[in-house]
């Protein structure tokens, strides 16, 4: 068998951030306020559909608007 190289982790660097905020600067923010029993709710239902919390929102809400 082959040694594999492993390799260094040589932590947060700077060419990451650049291309950490290249990406965010495509992306816009929406800001949802809910109590923590709702946000409990929403993080639960998103868990059993298998998505995330923002997309399990996104799809909610895209679907809603094809209707």
């Amino acid at each position: 068998m082959e040694d594999k190289k492993k390799r260094k982790y040589y932590g947060y660097t700077k060419a990451h951030a650049e291309g950490n905020a290249r990406y965010l600067e495509k992306l816009a923010n929406i800001t949802v306020r809910s109590t923590p029993e709702e946000k409990e709710l929403i993080k639960q239902y998103a868990a059993e559909a298998g998505k995330s919390v923002n997309a399990y929102i996104l799809d909610l809400a895209l679907r809603r608007s094809a209707e």
